[in-house]
């Protein structure tokens, strides 16, 4: 369950990513019209949205209203994060979620928002997705405490030390 794919007629060119990668990011014209157009402009200048969240807002908006996608959803969540507007970013994040459970950048989003018992479900969600992501077991293991289980909050924060101990010379 990827939320992007590459190659020919597999979502995003390849010679996008490699731009994206190499932080040559494509110039967008004023032409845009399809709903791939809207996603991948989004998306690949993200980093320039960061400053300019309503840019970003009206791309993923064109995006999804030509096709609703769980990317697109996520990406428009991210906007309206960016523009204050949590409630409706809330909404989004769980429209991409719907469109596809395991997205992680919209689980990972929506899961401090949630309340404990729904957001220990994202947690574990996100931990199958990325086990060796310590930052995962100790949100849960926060939320698992909170929710009055202790005995499992302490065993995600074992399991996260773990991790980060077997993966500290990475760094």
């Amino acid at each position: 369950n990827k939320l992007i794919s590459t190659g020919t007629n597999l979502g995003i060119p390849i010679s996008y990513f490699k731009n994206f990668i190499l932080e040559n990011l494509p110039v967008s014209n004023n032409q845009t019209n399809k709903n791939d157009d809207f996603l991948i402009n989004a998306l690949f200048n993200l980093r320039k949205y960061e400053k300019k969240p309503l840019e970003m807002f009206f791309l993923a908006k064109k995006s999804v209203e030509q096709n609703p996608t769980s990317l697109g959803f996520t990406l428009l969540g991210r906007a309206q994060i960016l523009l204050d507007d949590k409630e409706l970013a809330l909404q989004n994040y769980k429209k991409a979620i719907d469109l596809n459970p395991r997205n992680e950048y919209a689980l990972n989003y929506l899961a401090p928002h949630l309340n404990n018992k729904e957001a220990i479900k994202a947690y574990s969600t996100l931990i199958e997705i990325k086990p060796k992501n310590n930052e995962y077991f100790y949100q849960r293991a926060i939320k698992k405490h909170f929710s009055g289980d202790i005995k499992g909050s302490l065993r995600d924060l074992q399991s996260g030390i773990k991790i980060y101990s077997s993966l500290k010379g990475e760094f």
